[in-house]
């Protein structure tokens, strides 16, 4: 299993990047069913950043598949730190490179 170093903090708003990004062929969409979990949040904050559907987030979908670039990526990552209290690295999509491995880290450590 990969760790990444995290730490809470406070909240407030984001700026925001965004890119087109072409659709990804994954086998079902990341979104929770409850959409008030923090997995559900940060995948919301991805599609937003991207310019892409939440729906658009498959469990296999490669980030850079999705136009998640390095820039893109500490935007994000300020986002996750600002809004939810996530205090992760700029590399957060290089360890957790799809959707499905972002979203059961989350899962594991935020639920």
């Amino acid at each position: 299993m990969r760790a990444i170093k995290f730490r809470s903090g406070g909240s407030g708003s984001g700026s925001t990047c965004s890119a087109k990004a072409g659709k990804s062929r994954g086998s079902f969409p990341a979104a929770a069913a409850d959409d008030n979990t923090t997995a559900a949040k940060t995948m919301a904050m991805v599609a937003a950043e991207a310019g892409i559907e939440p729906s658009e987030l498959h469990h296999d979908a490669a980030f850079s598949n999705l136009g998640v670039v390095s820039l893109m990526s500490l935007v994000i990552a300020e986002r996750f730190r600002e809004q939810l209290g996530i205090a992760v690295n700029g590399s957060l999509f290089l360890e957790f490179p799809t959707v499905g491995d972002l979203r059961s880290w989350l899962v594991e450590y935020y639920s």
